[in-house]
């Protein structure tokens, strides 16, 4: 997960792909794949995992540390 956090600046959320107000605006952006070797992949996985978190541990993800202990 550490490796998304990191790498924010390589992925989109869903609020840059569209403007349309919607309650998952602000989670990272998923591609629909069909490969299971891509979505069993770190980045994949990733992100995932970090769309699944909870709002409040969500928004710790500009800071590193605090993140990593609310995990």
């Amino acid at each position: 997960m550490m490796f998304v956090i990191n790498n924010l600046e390589n992925f989109q959320t869903n609020s840059t792909l569209h403007c349309i107000n919607t309650r998952h605006k602000n989670q990272l952006h998923r591609l629909t794949v069909n490969l299971l070797c891509i979505q069993k992949g770190v980045t994949y996985s990733c992100i995932k995992l970090i769309n699944s978190l909870p709002y409040n541990r969500f928004k710790l993800q500009n800071n590193k540390s605090n993140f990593k202990v609310a995990l």
